[in-house]
């Protein structure tokens, strides 16, 4: 079994997943979870990500490993969805896609997360939170989704 986890949007190509890969056993299994591209919001908040205070940043810190303690994110490449599994699938390897699953949604939760620590009301709202992870089950929503997870196993 091999995990990859958080790495491959700071690659600038695809292509040592294919030495991963070829590390696998026959009924080998791979754990892909990763970024991925395509949410507008996570978009929005990087273009405006040099206008936020350092106080902010360092706050967002606490939250995300990313940024370093000069308030700088690291380069990052944007792969969608669609290069992920195209990959895999393209592979010369015999490989099956056991499962895909979106998480990490940059819409409700987190917006009322951030929101929370600066109008304290908000956090005395009851919400069925059950309800709202319920929602990365659904297509509809997959745009909002900003990170990946792909179990693939070698035949």
């Amino acid at each position: 079994m091999a995990i990859i986890r958080n790495l491959l949007h700071h690659l600038s190509t695809l292509k040592p997943l294919s030495n991963i890969i070829g590390l696998l056993n026959s009924n080998g299994l791979l754990l892909i979870d990763d970024k991925i591209s395509g949410n507008p919001l996570q978009g929005i908040l990087t273009l405006a990500y040099p206008l936020i205070p350092y106080n902010f940043k360092m706050l967002l810190r606490e939250k995300a490993d990313h940024i370093d303690r000069y308030g700088h994110l690291p380069p990052i490449t944007g792969y969608r969805p669609k290069a992920y599994v195209k990959f895999i699938t393209q592979n010369p390897n015999k490989l099956t896609i056991v499962e895909v699953r979106y998480h990490g949604f940059f819409l409700i939760l987190g917006a009322l997360e951030y929101l929370s620590r600066f109008f304290p009301r908000i956090s005395n709202i009851r919400i069925p939170i059950y309800k709202l992870y319920s929602l990365e089950r659904r297509k509809i929503l997959r745009w909002s989704a900003i990170s990946i997870t792909i179990v693939v196993e070698r035949v």
